[in-house]
């Protein structure tokens, strides 16, 4: 029986801990709603389909980051809402692993360097 896939929350760390160490800015955002700590309150987050993370580049370019496990699609409401900001000009991605993450803000991966042999 085959080991099962890490979670995404995995992947979202490891692809957070890479693009800092690579100089970037990194912000991750919750979608959905959460309750205050007392259970008293709700809690609105950003809206339902925004990208898991907003990464800031050294070089002053923008990406809006989804990261995936391998396999998985966005949902609907992801898919609206990258339209949406791709109309608008910004920069959408989806990743699935570090070196994805990393060549979508345009950070040179050891992958990159091979293919130039």
């Amino acid at each position: 029986m085959a080991a099962p896939l890490p979670l995404e929350r995995d992947y979202q760390a490891d692809i957070v801990a890479n693009l800092e160490k690579a100089g970037c800015v990194v912000t991750r955002l919750n979608a959905g709603v959460a309750r205050s700590f007392d259970g008293r309150r709700i809690i609105r987050l950003a809206k339902k389909g925004t990208t898991d993370l907003v990464v800031a580049t050294f070089e002053g370019k923008t990406v809006w980051l989804e990261v995936k496990r391998p396999g998985e699609k966005p949902s609907a409401d992801q898919r609206k809402y990258h339209a949406r900001l791709r109309a608008m000009g910004h920069t959408v991605a989806v990743a699935e692993s570090v070196d994805e993450a990393l060549a979508a803000c345009g950070i040179p991966t050891i992958q990159s360097f091979a293919e130039f042999g």
